[in-house]
């Protein structure tokens, strides 16, 4: 685990798709975006530092980002997991990559849609930023003057637009939408962009 900000921890897994999965911190609670890979690493860390798990955000619904959820559904009865309201019919669907495939030893998941007005309670400062076009379920999160992008953009690209619900006009109005969204709040300082995959940057 490496600190990106006092609030911001990031775990690297570099052992198949360099999917990043990070620690959003307040005080004590803290959340946990994207479990792919090694979750147990992530884990071990809020454990060792006494951190109240308080949910997990995922900022879309493909395999590589959600892939350890079941596991913290094991240790953590029934904690909330924050997917975006536009995620409605991915959920309802059968393909195998998808969230409704990791329900794990029949157990529900506490799922909560979420829009750019809603709020996690702890956490007043976060905001959710809808931006479909990789997949309908993708959003951003900005935190601690850091903007989570999921698969949206990357220090080298931006995300595929070839998979099941994804939309190439969608992707254009979403970076567009971000783009707007970084401007209004960069202000005189810079922005850590926090991909899914591979390296951070700063804009």
């Amino acid at each position: 685990m490496k600190k990106i900000t006092n609030n911001i921890c990031i775990y690297q897994d570099v052992s198949y798709m360099n999917n990043n999965t990070f620690i959003l911190i307040n005080n004590n609670d803290c959340i946990i975006v994207d479990p792919s890979w090694n979750t147990n690493e992530v884990l071990k860390y809020v454990n060792e530092n006494n951190l109240d798990l308080k949910g997990i955000i995922l900022t879309h619904l493909h395999y590589d980002h959600v892939g350890d959820t079941y596991k913290i559904v094991d240790k953590y009865n029934s904690i909330p997991i924050y997917v975006s309201s536009n995620s409605k019919n991915e959920l309802k669907d059968g393909n195998e990559q998808l969230f409704t495939k990791l329900i794990h030893n029949n157990k529900e998941f506490n799922t909560s849609f979420v829009d750019e007005k809603s709020k996690i309670k702890g956490f007043n400062n976060l905001e959710f930023i809808l931006t479909p076009g990789h997949s309908e379920s993708s959003m951003c999160i900005y935190f601690d003057n850091s903007i989570l992008t999921g698969d949206l953009i990357f220090k080298d690209g931006i995300g595929r637009t070839d998979f099941q619900y994804s939309n190439q006009e969608d992707m254009k109005k979403s970076l567009i939408k971000l783009n707007k969204f970084i401007l209004e709040n960069k202000k005189n300082n810079s922005i850590n962009i926090l991909p899914g995959h591979g390296d951070i940057f700063k804009v």
